[in-house]
């Protein structure tokens, strides 16, 4: 079998090495761990072990495999995770834990839980409403003072470029190359206004920013990474010709220009007025 869509080929490897584990904890196992590793084969053990678990409970673990754990997990990390406080548990107390808490969550949404049976109360499905996502939203997490305009979802990364956050990185790419990307806020400046703010591109890349306050354009340049890794340089604008006035800035991201050979992502941070 040939599948095209690895999504799907995960939920196939699953119900697959379900069906034909029979019931078997390690036999399952195996059926998906031989599969290739494009299907994800770890994560899909995985899942089909926690199956296993709440279908059929600890009876169907290997005996072998439980003497080894000695019923205790302890550690002070996980990979690159510190834990707060080191851990010193039995397996079976969290086990009973865990299970205490699914019964409570359970029962408080009508189910009935005896020894040999739980009754589920039918109810009424009710689709969830779509979630709009704008990508102008992103602000709310990156700079709450500036509007995003134009941005689009982008293009294959190594072809173009796409609109996303990268911690307190914001990469922008038009949706419209014609109109680009603009970056916009109104102020009120003080006496020595000073915009500043970091601006990158990938190397072989390069975009234009252009600065305005209200309809004068105050600074127009080129952004590029001539050499290897992404490349950055502060932006300071004086715009202590606009002091005490309540004004509209925008910066833009153009890359349709003939300057602009090889367009990009334009990164952005650490955007502030002084």
């Amino acid at each position: 079998m040939i599948c095209e869509n690895p999504r799907s080929c995960q939920k196939w490897l699953l119900g697959v090495g379900l069906w034909f584990g029979q019931g078997d904890f390690l036999k399952t196992m195996n059926l998906i761990c031989r599969a290739a590793d494009v299907t994800d084969a770890d994560g899909n053990a995985a899942n089909a072990g926690a199956v296993l678990g709440a279908m059929y409970g600890m009876r169907c673990l290997p005996p072998d495999l439980l003497r080894q754990t000695n019923d205790r997990i302890h550690g002070s990390s996980m990979g690159p995770v510190t834990f707060p406080h080191p851990v010193g548990e039995r397996v079976s107390d969290l086990a009973r834990r865990t299970a205490a808490l699914g019964e409570k969550m359970v029962t408080a949404q009508g189910v009935k839980a005896g020894d040999d049976e739980i009754v589920i109360p039918l109810q009424e499905p009710h689709p969830q409403e779509p979630e709009v996502f704008r990508l102008s939203d992103l602000m709310q997490y990156w700079n709450r003072d500036w509007e995003l305009h134009g941005a689009g979802f982008g293009y294959r990364l190594e072809l173009r470029g796409s609109t996303r956050l990268e911690s307190d990185v914001l990469a922008t790419y038009p949706q419209d190359e014609v109109r680009g990307v603009c970056l916009r806020r109104s102020v009120r400046l003080g006496d020595q206004p000073v915009l500043s703010v970091e601006v990158g591109a990938d190397a072989g890349r390069a975009w234009r920013l252009n600065a305005w306050v209200d309809n004068q354009r105050i600074e127009e340049r080129l952004i590029e990474a001539p050499g290897p890794g992404r490349s950055w340089r502060t932006v300071r604008l004086d715009l202590s010709a606009f002091a005490g006035r309540e004004v509209q800035l925008r910066l833009y991201q153009l890359v349709l220009d003939q300057s602009v050979r090889s367009p990009g992502s334009a990164y952005w941070k650490n955007l502030r007025i002084d």
